[in-house]
């Protein structure tokens, strides 16, 4: 009978069998074992089915959520407007809004300004500090970083100006 051999403790390439064994005689009076290979077939048919069907039940997860159930957080009322063109309009209305940073949020940005702009000022007190880019013109998304530069420092080296800001920035904790 035609079959994969098996070794003594049961198992082939270190994976236990899953059907009983077939014993077959071989030379010499020894017992050779084998897994019929029609019942390995199967084993192997049935464990892709299994696998066919999880991944269908997936895919039919991400189909259940419909248009009309799903919405994004900027998207208030974009539902109720049918006209494509107005309906972006709006979206990006509302996405704009979405992303305006809320009041503790400008606190703190500006918080953290003054706390920079105090140690600058402390080390160079002739200095001007000006902030720039897309924080001075409220343009910044929530994660954007703020930009400074200083004028007037009367600094010769820059690496050593940099370490002086940082060193004083530490002892400030920040």
């Amino acid at each position: 009978e035609e079959g994969a051999a098996v070794t003594t403790n049961g198992k082939q390439n270190g994976v236990a069998e899953a059907s009983p064994p077939a014993v077959a005689p071989k030379s010499g009076g020894e017992v050779a074992t084998y897994i019929r290979l029609a019942e390995k077939e199967a084993e192997e048919d049935k464990n892709d089915a299994e696998a066919a069907e999880e991944k269908v039940e997936e895919e039919d997860a991400r189909r259940d959520v419909s248009p009309t159930s799903f919405s994004l957080p900027w998207e208030v009322s974009c539902s109720k407007i049918y006209s494509p063109l107005l309906r972006l309009h709006q979206e990006i209305i509302e996405f704009t809004e979405f992303l305006q940073p809320t009041e503790s949020e400008e606190e703190m940005r500006s918080a953290a300004i003054s706390r920079v702009k105090g140690v600058i000022l402390s080390l160079w007190p002739h200095s001007q500090v000006k902030v720039f880019g897309s924080y001075e013109t409220g343009l910044y998304l929530p994660t954007s970083d703020i930009d400074l530069v200083v004028f007037n420092t009367n600094c010769i080296n820059l690496a050593s100006g940099l370490r002086k800001v940082a060193n004083h920035m530490m002892r400030h904790g920040m």
